[in-house]
């Protein structure tokens, strides 16, 4: 599943980049303009891959845990 999220992550950067949706005149909804829908659309994708790499792709040894004896 990690491999899954990083290709995930390097697909929106792609997409990102794409630029066919500022010559669109058409509107999301009736109200949203087409390139202000992309751009939230990728946000939300890129919000959902953020935590999928979280959940599935953080390293474990990165969490600090507290010691045994009370102690910090």
């Amino acid at each position: 599943m990690k491999y899954v999220a990083w290709t995930l992550i390097c697909l929106l950067v792609v997409l990102h980049q794409c630029t066919s949706p500022w010559q669109s005149e058409k509107l999301w909804l009736g109200f949203i303009p087409g390139v202000l829908g992309y751009h939230l659309a990728i946000t939300l994708a890129a919000a959902g891959a953020w935590a999928l790499v979280v959940k599935f792709a953080w390293p474990e040894n990165l969490e600090r845990h507290p010691p045994e004896d009370g102690n910090p």
